[in-house]
């Protein structure tokens, strides 16, 4: 068909692919655009909850992000990640979190929220080759209750590590390699048998693999904790036996800095790295500000007393997104719920991506507020007060 001037009219349009939210059996969510029935570009929502602290924030992953080759390039991915975001907003979670590339999470809210973190220990010959008073040795099927235990119990106050579901992939993962005899976590008991320490590698998850890419060699751990320091000192000789029957020059530890392993890692010949990102890796925003505030107000509550400050009065946060005020009464802080702006009100303007970055606090609270122009000395000095520095952090296990 051709029109009026001659020039030829394409009848066949290609067709407009369609937004789709699926409910998948494992409680995620399949946000995709699809053409003739099949996808050509996704993401899922994964629901989890996460430790901060005395509190617990219901956060929701954004995982398996993609768009198939022949149908880049054509704006699919920010649809699906605006569609994400929106739906996200809507539901039960405070945050969102993600592991992310440069360049493209910004544009939806999302901010680094601080830096990937290990730490090496090369100098084996500092390990003793035989922890006396401990016993090592490989993780056996009896031993899985008794490590779920030690994860909760040395998690139990941290700030972003996940509450794994007995169910959860995570689990899932370490008990099958243990049945299997894979020989990749390593406990330590005492004299009593009691197990108070473990080791794993974690070698099948995404992230593992992909810091042997990046860093080949070594034995690396994807997760390390310990009742006690006696305990992780033990631990990391016997990570040292590990590692020299595995003909390897260095332990590599994915963890973050705090904690009875890394202070006895760092008592060694040691190097403790940070690798900061500028819009990638760990990535957080806001979902929902008022959600965060009610959450969190154990810890809140936990912090501001401590900090005895006498200030009575409401603190309004505005996202942009949203606004939710904190009431300071009697040496107490409680959420008030949003509230207009009011002369009377200290107001603290602060992005999805900020406030995230704020809350979890893996960079310094006073100099980052200082960048933040919406932000006066008198509601920073508050925020500072309530939002310390941290060391968030997920193991590599449960990341999507």
């Amino acid at each position: 068909m051709t029109s009026r001037t001659g020039v030829a009219v394409n009848q066949n349009r290609p067709a407009e692919p369609k937004l789709r939210l699926v409910e998948q059996e494992n409680g995620w969510t399949k946000v995709a655009l699809t053409l003739d029935d099949q996808d050509i570009s996704r993401a899922f929502i994964i629901p989890m909850s996460l430790r901060y602290g005395v509190a617990t924030i219901r956060m929701d992953g954004i995982g398996d992000v993609a768009t198939d080759e022949s149908h880049r390039h054509q704006g699919h991915s920010r649809r699906v990640m605006e569609a994400a975001v929106a739906r996200m907003r809507e539901g039960p979670a405070a945050v969102s979190t993600l592991y992310g590339i440069s360049d493209f999470y910004p544009k939806f809210g999302y901010a680094t929220l601080g830096p990937e973190s290990s730490i090496q220990l090369r100098d084996l010959d500092e390990l003793k080759e035989h922890p006396g008073g401990w016993r090592a040795r490989q993780a056996q099927a009896d031993d899985l209750p008794a490590i779920r235990t030690l994860y909760d119990r040395c998690t139990a106050e941290a700030t972003a590590a996940l509450i794994r579901a007995e169910t959860g992939v995570a689990w899932g993962r370490l008990c099958q390699g243990v049945e299997r005899g894979d020989d990749e976590c390593c406990v330590v008991g005492d004299d009593d048998g009691a197990l108070v320490a473990y080791a794993w590698q974690a070698k099948g998850c995404w992230w593992m693999s992909h810091w042997e890419r990046w860093s080949p060699g070594g034995l690396k751990i994807a997760e390390a904790f310990a009742l006690t320091p006696p305990a992780a000192d033990a631990l990391l000789d016997s990570c040292g036996v590990w590692a020299r029957e595995l003909r390897q020059d260095r332990i590599e530890l994915a963890i973050p800095p705090d904690g009875h392993v890394a202070l006895a890692a760092m008592l060694r010949t040691s190097l403790a790295c940070q690798h900061s990102s500028r819009d990638g890796e760990f990535m957080g925003r806001v979902v929902g500000a008022e959600s965060l505030l009610r959450s969190i107000q154990p810890e809140l509550a936990r912090l501001w007393g401590a900090a005895s400050n006498h200030f009575r009065g409401r603190l309004l946060i505005d996202t942009g997104e949203e606004r939710v005020a904190l009431a300071f009464v009697d040496g107490e802080v409680t959420i008030a719920g949003t509230a207009p702006a009011d002369s009377s009100v200290m107001t603290a303007s602060i992005s999805p991506g900020d406030l995230a970055r704020l809350v979890f606090g893996g960079m310094p609270p006073a100099e980052y507020l200082a960048r933040l122009s919406g932000v006066d000395g008198a509601a920073a000095e508050m925020l500072v007060a309530l939002f310390p520095r941290r060391f968030p952090y997920i193991y590599p296990a449960d990341r999507f």
